[in-house]
């Protein structure tokens, strides 16, 4: 599937079913395999850059001043459980 993001969207602390592979196409994705959301910990991702993370592994991404578009790819069946209260993208004010 893919994946855009709006400039300053934050894609909050999750976990996936499933393995995950993800290419950025364009942009810079901001992505971090934590238990904690924490943006310092987040590696910088440009276009052309690929990353996999494994099924059951918690995460969370972000753009900044500039939209993202991600390809992701892997074996279904496909979900997104969200680990905070918050949950959910959130646009950055």
């Amino acid at each position: 599937m893919r994946l855009k993001l709006p400039p300053k969207t934050t894609i909050r602390l999750h976990t996936h079913p499933a393995n995950e592979n993800v290419t950025v196409l364009s942009g810079t994705l901001y992505f971090a395999a934590s238990d904690k959301f924490d943006p310092k910990l987040a590696k910088a991702f440009g276009p052309g850059s690929y990353f996999s993370i494994g099924q059951g592994k918690p995460m969370f991404a972000f753009s900044k001043d500039s939209g993202v578009v991600a390809q992701l790819h892997g074996n279904g069946p496909w979900g997104i459980t969200y680990l905070e209260s918050k949950g959910g993208p959130a646009k950055k004010k």
